[in-house]
């Protein structure tokens, strides 16, 4: 595989491709969000192009409605709220 770029924290973002086969993506991120297995991580938000960021958005809002992984749990913690806890 072969990241695409970085973002401002200097992590790869999750979309990444095959080499030989680049047109077609997997969108690991969109994957977690489908599934309830992680937040769309607003304040980055903005470093996503706008169709990207709307999708997530929305994908999220989806898996919170069908209260699946994560949103099955009534109060569940972000991450970066559980960090500062730690």
């Amino acid at each position: 595989m072969e990241a695409i770029d970085r973002n401002s924290m200097g992590s790869v973002p999750d979309t990444s491709c095959q080499k030989d086969e680049c047109p077609k993506t997997l969108d690991a991120g969109m994957v977690q969000l489908t599934q309830g297995l992680a937040w769309h991580f607003k304040r980055y938000a903005h470093e996503q192009p706008e169709e990207q960021r709307e999708q997530y958005s929305f994908t999220e809002y989806e898996a919170r409605a069908k209260r699946v992984g994560l949103w099955r749990d009534p109060h569940p913690i972000p991450p970066w709220e559980w960090r500062k806890h730690k």
